[in-house]
Formats: structure tokens, C-alpha cells, sequence
């Protein structure tokens, strides 16, 4: 089961693209995810939280063409936390499959650019661009 999120953080690192036996791209990194609080009449930073982000199909290739690490975003998508046993030792990984992601506005700038995407699998910019199947119905 998975639970619906939003998140503001900053990319641990570059997007890795990588492609599934079926040919689907999925983009990965880390991200972090600051609290901030206020001690003494100043905000301070408190704990961090890390999450390993995946983005697929034609998301996987935006995201990898345009964001990079250390990046401030905003996503929304799916959590699922797993358990696993490494060394030894129990651990917890919480994942995150993501519907929507963009730079966050608060501290730069950004101008999308609408891609068009050809048989080729690649994408280049156009200045329109009619509706891909892949896309939301919104």
C-alpha cells in the first residue's frame, strides 16, 4: 500500500537514468528533506529525512534532462516504506514513485520549455505540441 505525498527538498544527486529490459526509462536519486524551526528568535536547521526518489516513462527523461544535485523541488507522489535486512542489521528504506515534480520557485527561477516527443524515444523543444498518450488527462 502506498500513501500519497508532497515534499520540498533538494536532490542528493544527479538523476541516474537507466532503462528496464522492456525499454522503459526510470530516473533515481536521493532527496533530502530539511525541517526548519525556530530556536531562539532564529530558524536553524533540524532533522534531515531521506527519501529514494523514482521517476519513469517520459518523466524519467525530464527529470533527467533538468534537474541536477542540489536542486530545491517540489513532487508529489506515492510513498511506500520497505523494510529489508542488510548485514545483518534491520533497515528501513521509504520510496517514493513520483506523479509530479518541478523546481521549487522559492529561491531561483525557471522557464519551461514543452518538448515534443518523436519515435525516436528522444525529445527536443517545439513550439507546440500535440497531446502524447502518456499524458494526464488535465
Amino acid at each position: 500500500m502506498s500513501t500519497q505525498v508532497t515534499l520540498v527538498g533538494r536532490l542528493g544527486g544527479d538523476p541516474e537514468l537507466r532503462f528496464t529490459a522492456q525499454g522503459k526509462p526510470v530516473a533515481s536519486f536521493s532527496m533530502a528533506v530539511q525541517e526548519r524551526k525556530m530556536e531562539n528568535g532564529q530558524w536553524v536547521d533540524g532533522d534531515t529525512s531521506w527519501y529514494r526518489i523514482s521517476a519513469w516513462n517520459r518523466l524519467a527523461e525530464n527529470v533527467n534532462e533538468s534537474l541536477s544535485r542540489g536542486d530545491l523541488v517540489v513532487l508529489t507522489g506515492r510513498q511506500k516504506v520497505r523494510e529489508y535486512e542488510k548485514d545483518g542489521q534491520r533497515r528501513t528504506s521509504v520510496d517514493v514513485t513520483v506523479d509530479a515534480i518541478g523546481p521549487s520557485l522559492q529561491f531561483a527561477t525557471a522557464k519551461p520549455v514543452k518538448v515534443e516527443y518523436g519515435s525516436g524515444g528522444g525529445s527536443q523543444p517545439a513550439a507546440t505540441s500535440a497531446p502524447h498518450p502518456d499524458d494526464p488527462p488535465f
